[in-house]
């Protein structure tokens, strides 16, 4: 599984554990203990065989990282916000061109814009 830096220390726990005689450091997450490090340099060539067991499954395991991963949010519909977006589901189109364009929603007549069109181009 690859993390990015800004969740990596949040998944961590205090429990970290070293092998004598190597790199190899165990340390405790939020799904289980880590395996990180380097063998000696002595190793290479050398036969090695490792044996992993987990005790959670990987269901259960996707499911804490999403809980963390989650954020909350509270949105409170307003009838400001439906008639939005009810005006968007209408006018909502593609150009020539493949862009999208959206009639702009006005709460009063285009006309309170006054004549500022040709400045804004």
């Amino acid at each position: 599984m690859l993390l990015s830096a800004e969740v990596f220390y949040e998944l961590m726990l205090p429990g970290q554990f070293k092998t004598e005689g190597s790199n190899v450091i165990f340390q405790n997450t939020v799904f289980g203990f880590i395996v990180s490090g380097s063998t000696s340099a002595d190793a290479k060539g050398k036969e090695h065989c490792g044996f992993i067991q987990a005790a959670d499954n990987l269901e259960h395991s996707i499911k804490k990282y999403w809980e963390i991963e989650n954020v909350e949010i509270d949105s409170v519909k307003t009838s400001e916000s439906d008639i939005c977006e009810d005006h968007f589901k209408n006018t909502h189109s593609r150009d020539d061109q493949g862009r999208y364009t959206v009639a702009m929603p006005l709460k009063e007549d285009s006309s309170c814009l006054g004549e500022s069109r040709q400045t804004t181009i």
